[in-house]
């Protein structure tokens, strides 16, 4: 048995991920050089088990890095109250709320 890794049409035919038994051996030597199949073996029931529980667990993982940015990103949106250096939360007389060019930091 072969698995599609690509669609591909010729001699046969297939669509990505299709499984189908090759008798041809030239066919199937020459679609696995070209990259397009890969043999298929059928796992067993227990080793679909293992590889659901790791999927789980990893799908797991990344909905929590999920929820963490997304919390990261909730902080980083919320409004820093505007302040100049010396504390004081109204801007300059000029608008500008950093010090003086000659570092004077009083309007």
């Amino acid at each position: 048995m072969y698995r599609a890794k690509v669609s591909f049409s010729g001699a046969i035919i297939m669509k990505k991920n299709e499984v189908r038994e090759i008798k041809d051996k030239k066919i199937v030597k020459d679609l696995v050089d070209a990259g397009y199949i890969e043999e298929y073996k059928s796992a067993s029931p227990k080793e679909l088990e293992k590889e659901n529980e790791t999927l789980k667990k990893e799908l797991q993982e990344a909905n929590d890095v999920i929820e963490e940015l997304k919390n990261k990103i909730a902080e980083l949106e919320t409004p820093v109250a505007n302040t100049d250096n010396d504390g004081d939360k109204t801007p300059n007389e000029d608008g500008d709320k950093t010090p003086n060019e000659d570092g004077d930091k009083t309007p």
